[in-house]
């Protein structure tokens, strides 16, 4: 069951789009993100969608978005466009009845159904009818093309830089500029250092020309990205934002590391049961958790025994333990006997949580890095993995979205 737009529709969508869009360049909603939210809102369980035109963590413009509701047991979606700050995105930043607006989105049904109730100059009632395409262009978007099988190509192996520049030749010679950063960006993985100002300098005006387009389905989900090879490749998110719609990254980028923002117990435990997440090379708190008290702790702990956590090779965690509490000798158990290669550990806090961890089976381990430490559980921590290169440089990772 998906939309349908008559001319008369779609000339009142197209009028509230030109006029949150304002007179702005940057940050733009088009009629086809409208024709996708609504199609979201459809498919999605809670019948809430949200699309915005893209935004800047770094910049204070305005960007528009779009809310669409579809009302249960109805046969219409009512969709809401307006303009917001561009740091943050969401509804309630435009509609103050349903703010705030939450990341758990089944947090916002009740409040959405009641904004949709209501009759307002900035939204509309579009009919749903089963069978029917959104529009002629998004029917026609479904049919796979070649680009469409060339970029499979890459997302089913990420690693595969061939595959890169055979995409790449296909979009220069069909007039579209990513085709040059892919280039662009893959030479420099590997080029000399001689080689490497000139690709660098043309990859940073290409993305300063194009990167807010590049990134514009990214962004949906992302608060911070970072193009690297051509695609976006690592992302800023909350737990709880990539768990419900991070799977919907993985259409269109190889993304392979996530920096969690402001990890949370109850996000970490929604995380756990994102099976998407086995398909990032690591992921990293961009920020310091917390723990305050046992229940955060049992949300991290169960986090950590996560069978998607365990296939993840790379994890970095930051962790603030406000007062001592039981069970931390235990915290790090779920992790024996896991995939994981790189692990870095930062305390504050709780010099115990490292006690136990010179005895798990990590037979994959290569890096271990950990803070605080003293000598001794340095000495015992690399005698209990001979075969790693134990550190003590913690690095909060920071992403290089310019």
């Amino acid at each position: 069951m998906t939309s349908s737009l008559d001319a008369d529709l779609t000339a009142k969508i197209t009028k509230l789009v030109a006029k949150a869009n304002g007179g702005r360049r940057t940050f733009l909603m088009t009629l086809d993100d409208v024709l996708g939210a609504i199609d979201d809102a459809v498919a999605d369980p809670n019948g809430v969608a949200v699309r915005h035109g893209g935004s800047d963590p770094f910049a204070q413009n305005h960007t528009t978005l779009c809310l669409a509701v579809r009302p249960p047991n109805t046969t219409h979606v009512v969709v809401g466009i307006g303009h917001c700050r561009a740091d943050r995105p969401t509804p309630g930043r435009i509609w103050k009845p349903i703010s705030p607006w939450y990341q758990n989105f089944a947090k916002n049904v009740d409040r959405a159904r009641e904004w949709a109730a209501r009759t307002a100059p900035d939204r509309v009632v579009i009919p749903i009818r089963s069978g029917e395409p959104a529009s002629k262009r998004r029917a026609a978007r479904s049919t796979p093309t070649s680009g469409d099988r060339l970029l499979a190509a890459i997302l089913a192996d990420p690693t595969d830089d061939a595959a890169r520049l055979v995409y790449a030749d296909f979009l220069t010679q069909s007039g579209d500029p990513r085709g040059e950063l892919i280039t662009v960006q893959c030479a420099l993985a590997t080029a000399p250092k001689r080689d490497r100002v000139g690709l660098a300098r043309r990859a940073k005006a290409l993305l300063r020309a194009h990167r807010r387009t590049w990134t514009r389905a990214a962004s949906q989900v992302a608060l911070e990205c970072e193009l690297r090879r051509g695609f976006v490749a690592a992302i800023k998110a909350t737990a709880s934002t990539f768990a419900a719609r991070g799977a919907t990254l993985f259409e269109r980028d190889p993304v392979e590391e996530l920096v969690i923002s402001k990890p949370t117990g109850a996000g970490l435990r929604q995380l756990a049961g994102a099976p998407h997440l086995t398909k990032l090379r690591g992921f990293y708190f961009g920020n310091a958790l917390a723990i305050t008290n046992a229940s955060t702790l049992d949300d991290l702990r169960a986090f950590l025994r996560s069978k998607h956590v365990a296939k993840v090779p790379s994890i970095s965690l930051h962790l603030s333990f406000m007062r001592p509490l039981d069970g931390i000798d235990t915290l790090f158990e779920g992790l024996s006997g896991s995939g994981v290669r790189s692990l870095a550990i930062s305390f504050v806090g709780a010099p115990r949580a490292l006690d136990a961890l010179s005895q798990l089976a990590l037979p994959a381990l290569e890096t271990l890095v950990v803070r605080p430490r003293t000598a001794p559980q340095l000495a015992e921590l690399r005698a209990a993995f001979p075969n790693a290169k134990v550190s003590t440089k913690f690095v909060v990772p920071r992403l290089i979205s310019r």
